[in-house]
């Protein structure tokens, strides 16, 4: 009798080491609700909802450019946004797309990632037209002059 007992204990202690163990690597769900807001002419930022079944600060989050694909091109934050900076001038096209993704509370571990999320972020169109674009470099910098194109505009430039 002793026998049965001690065999369905262990395969009791076994199956619920098994299931404790699936709970624990489970991926983590995306994040959701992803959306933009260009902050002025070359500041976007980007964000999204707390993923469902979660509380802040039980995960992390990471994003990366999908055109860059080496490892420094992916950040890892705590909160649920980044913005980026950039000239439309950088860009092959009038897009960019990110990836955001939901990982565990160690962000350099791979096998706790959630699926990927992607997100297309679309460029402001340009406002004016310029011609005539001239620059010298001086002893006290670079100095540019232009002429505005076919009507009178307010012009921002970095």
């Amino acid at each position: 009798m002793a026998l049965p007992r001690q065999f369905l204990t262990y395969f009791l202690c076994t199956a619920m080491t098994a299931v404790y163990h699936c709970e624990a690597t489970a991926p983590p769900p995306p994040p959701t609700g992803l959306n933009y807001s260009w902050l002025d002419p070359f500041t976007v930022n980007v964000s999204w909802q707390l993923p469902r079944g979660l509380q802040d600060r039980e995960v992390w989050y990471k994003y990366r450019l999908v055109n860059d694909q080496t490892d420094k091109a992916t950040t890892c934050l705590s909160w649920r946004n980044f913005t980026h900076r950039f000239l439309t001038e950088e860009m092959a096209s009038d897009h960019l797309t990110y990836e955001v993704w939901t990982v565990g509370s160690k962000c350099d571990h791979h096998s706790n990632e959630s699926t990927r999320v992607a997100i297309t972020v679309r460029t402001p169109k340009p406002r004016a037209e310029v011609k005539d674009i001239r620059c010298f470099i001086d002893s006290t910098g670079m100095n540019c002059s232009w002429s505005p194109g076919n009507q009178p505009f307010n012009l921002s430039y970095r």
